[in-house]
């Protein structure tokens, strides 16, 4: 509802989310943490929610805690990292 509101409004949307919302922002260290931690990172079907609006540009995320970008068509895609103890930024252009 948010998404389909805010693209009647602007060009361009950025997107904050706490849970994973594309597989390539999952952790891949290939350990059998990593596979069961995975199932409970976020949801894909979030993401195809996300891709339906072209306006989307960037999407942040956190909840793995473990910082990666990748690049899912025309969205950038960030999950942030970081902790509790120790915070990260990402500085983007608009």
């Amino acid at each position: 509802m948010h998404l389909a509101q805010t693209s009647k409004n602007t060009e361009k949307i950025i997107c904050s989310i706490h849970h994973v919302p594309f597989k390539e922002l999952l952790r891949s260290n290939n350990t059998s943490t990593d596979w069961f931690l995975n199932a409970f990172s976020g949801s894909e079907k979030t993401g195809d929610i996300i891709k339906s609006f072209p306006k989307v540009r960037y999407v942040f995320c956190g909840h793995t805690h473990q910082k990666k970008k990748a690049q899912i068509g025309k969205i950038t895609a960030i999950n942030v990292g970081g902790d509790y103890l120790q915070k990260r930024f990402e500085i983007i252009e608009i």
